[in-house]
């Protein structure tokens, strides 16, 4: 009886226990646990089996539990990583910290192809920053940079911010501004001529109001930034007239407005007082990108005011930003035959390196070209500017053709071995100043429809007396018959038969009697460059002017009238006394 009362007693005891957790080595085990062990000295021992295969659900172990705990000691289990705490998953047994991650202090005992960031699927591998997406790397292998759909191996998209939102220097016209009427009557124009409020600072055109009790707005814009910050930038001046007029007082006032309303404080807000030469550099003000914004410039008052250079600016922001060493602004990023890229130059940093072109408007910006050049055709050049004829010639195919101009042509036709202009005449750049040909660079033939005319207006004439030669100078002229020697013939191998015969003076002859007709010297300009100053230079072949002979056979038929009018008279005289 003794007996069944104590084991009576055990069982309540193991029940009461098991309702409030079993406790190991503690009297009072913990609420929250089913098993709540407790030592200082010694620890749990979980079960140890021996696993063959990770995928084996009967043995050691038969038809295990979800979650099933034990410690594998085969160190050579299939599938598996050695030995170590391994649980059921339902389906195979997984080793605890057999795929630990990557710690974010980083990672020691890596092996290359064995530990990666990724995927083992054909997903794709996605970064994300703040909970957006900001990198994909694509199951094919191609990355995308703001984008969830990269096309190529590397693929960005986005807005890239330029740093000039608007300019305006007023070099040409207001069309593309509007201004506000004025009860003044007049208005804001373009003018070149700097007023002395701003002969400094600004440059080329101004924007320019004057006149009596103006109240005019110039409106500058609009444009839309995409950023929150902007800097606008610009020259002004004013000129008051102390409170004069029907107005208050001479103002200038220039702000930012959206929608019509001012935003910011004023940029500038000047009341009767001079002001002359100032700048406003990096006016920075609070705006939000994507809304229309505009500058208003409103002058009142009874001279002027002006203004110019309106430069408006936010953050330059680029999509992609690559430093070598080498960059600097406006250079270009150029590959070498192994592709190592480097900014370089742009002028000299081109595909064709014997080209050279960059786009600009200065002496310092060149076009040139080492080599041979040639434009309309595909073969070889052979001239330093080779123009042949194109099959896509907008004229006539098969002719060479170079414009000038917009309507200005100049034809090369096949088998003539000539140029033909079209649509326009040709004519010195200004008056009497220009010459075709020189001395030894002389016309071979000219063949005209019409006689040359010669200006001969009195209005460009001076100092014009009765001209000196005459008959007996005309007697002492030696008309000649003579062939050219030519040697340009002779290269041609012209015969000498077939070599016209020619008549005319002798210039060294007309030295002793006329020698205004015989040109000796000849005005040229200094050089290419100084083409605005002439010298005087020596002909090394004398020429003769025929045209200025006329006037001495006038002058000479002129004489022999007067000689044979006299004799006429005389002859008169004669008769009248033989026949008395």
């Amino acid at each position: 009886m003794k007996r069944v009362i104590i084991y009576t007693f055990i069982l309540l005891s193991c029940f009461t226990y098991a309702q409030q957790g079993v406790g190991i080595g503690i009297t009072t085990p913990d609420n929250s646990a089913i098993l709540d062990v407790t030592s200082t000295t010694r620890g749990l021992l979980i079960t140890r089996v021996s696993l063959s295969d990770v995928t084996d659900a009967t043995t050691p172990v038969n038809t295990p539990a979800t979650g099933l705990l034990v410690y594998n000691t085969n160190a050579v289990v299939t599938g598996g990583d050695g030995k170590g705490f391994y649980y059921f998953n339902a389906t195979v047994w997984v080793k605890i910290g057999s795929n630990p991650g990557w710690s974010i202090t980083g990672d020691s005992g890596t092996v290359a192809g064995t530990n990666f960031l990724g995927t083992t699927n054909a997903q794709d591998f996605i970064i994300s920053t703040n909970t957006l997406e900001a990198i994909r790397v694509e199951a094919g292998g191609d990355i995308g940079i703001g984008t969830t759909n990269p096309t190529a191996l590397l693929h960005i998209e986005g807005i890239a911010i330029p740093a000039i939102v608007y300019t305006m220097d007023f070099e040409g016209s207001l069309a593309t501004v509007s201004q506000s009427g004025s009860s003044g009557g007049g208005s804001w124009a373009i003018t070149t001529a700097l007023p002395l409020a701003c002969d400094v600072d600004c440059n080329g055109s101004v924007a320019y109001i004057s006149g009596n009790d103006e109240a005019d707005t110039l409106f500058l814009g609009t444009f839309t930034p995409v950023q929150n910050s902007i800097d606008i930038s610009f020259d002004y001046g004013i000129n008051e007239e102390n409170g004069g007029g029907a107005r208050a007082g001479d103002n200038l006032h220039i702000a930012l407005f959206q929608a019509g309303i001012q935003v910011g404080a004023d940029i500038v807000n000047i009341t009767d007082t001079d002001s002359y030469d100032q700048q406003i550099i990096n006016a920075t003000r609070i705006v939000t990108g994507g809304l229309a914004y505009e500058i208003r410039v409103t002058f009142t008052g009874g001279l002027y005011g002006v203004v110019d250079n309106f430069l408006v600016t936010q953050a330059s922001v680029s999509l992609m930003r690559i430093q070598d060493g080498s960059e600097q602004n406006g250079y270009v990023l150029t590959s070498d035959a192994n592709g190592y890229a480097s900014w370089r130059d742009p002028k000299i940093a081109l595909a064709e390196e014997d080209w050279a072109f960059f786009s600009g408007s200065t002496n310092t910006d060149p076009m040139y070209h080492q080599g041979l050049v040639r434009g309309g055709n595909t073969t070889l050049a052979s001239r330093t500017l080779d123009l042949e004829y194109s099959v896509n010639s907008l004229y006539n195919v098969g002719i060479t053709t170079f414009g000038l101009g917009s309507v200005e042509i100049f034809y090369d036709i096949p088998g003539l071995n000539e140029i033909t202009a079209l649509n326009n005449d040709i004519a010195p750049q200004i008056d009497n100043t220009s010459t075709l040909g020189e001395s030894t660079l002389a016309w071979a033939e000219i063949f005209l429809i019409n006689a040359t005319i010669t200006t001969s207006d009195e209005r460009l004439k001076d100092n014009m007396k009765p001209i000196q030669y005459g008959i007996e100078d005309v007697m002492k002229l030696k008309p000649s018959q003579y062939y050219w020697t030519d040697e340009q013939n002779i290269k041609r191998g012209v015969p000498l038969s077939e070599k016209r015969l020619k008549l005319g003076l002798i210039a060294q002859d007309l030295l002793e009697t006329i020698p205004e007709v015989v040109t000796t010297h000849q005005w040229v300009k200094k050089s290419e460059k100084e083409n605005d100053t002439f010298i005087l230079k020596e002909n090394e072949r004398l020429g003769v002017n025929y045209a200025e002979l006329i006037p001495v056979l006038v002058k000479a038929t002129q004489d022999q009238q007067s000689f044979i009018e006299k004799l006429k008279k005389e002859n008169k005289k004669l008769e009248q006394q033989l026949a008395k």
